[in-house]
């Protein structure tokens, strides 16, 4: 396979398709739901290529991993490769084709942000799926649709270096046709994401309106707690250290010989 401008510029926009995935654990989209989609959600200000444009990285580099992202990333890691080749194709083949799932464990070593990037998503999507959230198929096929898309600017580009305006213009149709489908399924985020709090509200109504019926044990609950406060745990009230009250650990007289 040839690795030239036209595979390194592809790359480059597949890049920024992973910066959302460690956004969708910390509220979701902005309200207005503004850019394409290929940002993340809290990236600071737009790209070279505009806001939510293709040019932006967002933030680089992965100083953001942490122990606890390596831990779910190593439990699920082997699914990866099978995975990115059913569900986002051209990600594979640019990503992973050449060097494979221990080539990019190793880039993520290294603090790729990129690599990390689609590690956490993939690591999430694999989380909502356990939890057979109603999130996870609408976050899957962002993912589907935003690989599609890369893919169709990666032909644009073939095609206007072929000069074939005719193969520009309908693939340019054809991206048309996928940015709605993104649209749908940000819609649908947003959606889902606004029903699950509403549930929340509702369920603190509910209690709001329980504890506002009966106010006395809430009162009583209160005064339990002020004349605890500052009190021994059980057992120490009458000034027990925890190990007992003496050198040697215990409760018995201590015999001096250090022991």
């Amino acid at each position: 396979m040839r690795h030239g401008p036209l595979f390194i510029a592809t790359l480059l926009l597949i890049a920024p398709l992973a910066a959302r995935a460690e956004d969708d654990r910390k509220g979701g989209p902005r309200p207005n739901g503004s850019g394409p989609g290929f940002r993340g959600e809290n990236d600071r200000g737009p790209g070279p290529g505009g806001p939510g444009g293709f040019g932006g990285f967002g933030r680089r580099g992965g100083g953001d991993w942490d122990d606890d992202d390596q831990r779910r990333w190593d439990k699920v890691k082997e699914g990866f490769t099978a995975f990115s080749e059913q569900n986002t194709p051209n990600f594979a083949r640019f990503a992973l084709s050449k060097f494979g799932l221990k080539g990019f464990d190793e880039a993520m070593k290294r603090g790729s942000g990129f690599h990390r990037r689609m590690a956490k998503r993939y690591v999430e999507l694999v989380d909502l799926k356990e939890r057979a959230s109603e999130l996870h198929p609408i976050k899957l096929k962002q993912m589907q649709v935003e690989d599609a898309e890369v893919g169709i600017l990666h032909q644009i580009r073939e095609a206007k270096q072929s000069n074939d305006a005719a193969k520009v213009e309908e693939l340019k149709q054809q991206l048309r046709g996928k940015a709605q489908e993104h649209v749908q399924a940000r819609l649908d985020e947003r959606e889902y994401r606004i029903k699950e709090l509403a549930s929340s509200i509702e369920k603190e109504r509910k209690k709001l309106a329980d504890d506002r019926s009966n106010p006395a044990a809430l009162i009583d609950a209160r005064v339990g707690e002020l004349e605890n406060f500052g009190r021994p745990h059980k057992g120490r009230d009458k000034g027990e250290s925890k190990g007992g009250d003496n050198k040697n650990g215990t409760d018995k007289p201590d015999d001096g010989k250090g022991r």
